[in-house]
């Protein structure tokens, strides 16, 4: 997963599925995608957006397999959800803050969710 649609809509879904697990507002996190490293390869940072941060980042990765879990159930949420949603959808991604991102086409909902899948998939059977 390196095109920089694939990694915004990971930051989005990860930013969202970290607020439902927490219970939070989802502007308690923020997350800014960029080149990273030498490599220039996409990157992403999810953060507290609260003034010397809350602490929610760090309870997020430090439940990391729970957080990819609640990931892949954002972006799928049901069967019918699943079959109608391309990209993106109020269901899942859309909100005011992921809507520029929305019209520039920089989400792709059914790619991201493939993705997560085959990685949790493939973590389960190397255990």
């Amino acid at each position: 997963m390196q095109k920089q649609a694939e990694v915004v809509t990971l930051g989005y879904a990860l930013k969202l599925s970290g607020a439902e697990m927490l219970e939070l507002d989802h502007r308690e996190l923020g997350v800014v995608v960029t080149r990273v490293g030498i490599a220039k390869r996409w990157g992403l940072q999810i953060f507290d957006t609260s003034a010397g941060g809350a602490g929610h980042a760090l309870e997020l990765f430090e439940n990391g397999k729970q957080w990819l879990a609640t990931t892949v159930q954002v972006l799928y949420r049901s069967e019918a959800h699943d079959a109608r949603c391309e990209t993106a959808c109020i269901r899942c991604l859309l909100t005011t803050g992921s809507q520029l991102d929305y019209e520039k086409g920089n989400l792709q909902r059914r790619s991201v969710l493939r993705t997560l899948r085959n990685l949790l998939k493939a973590a389960e059977t190397s255990l």
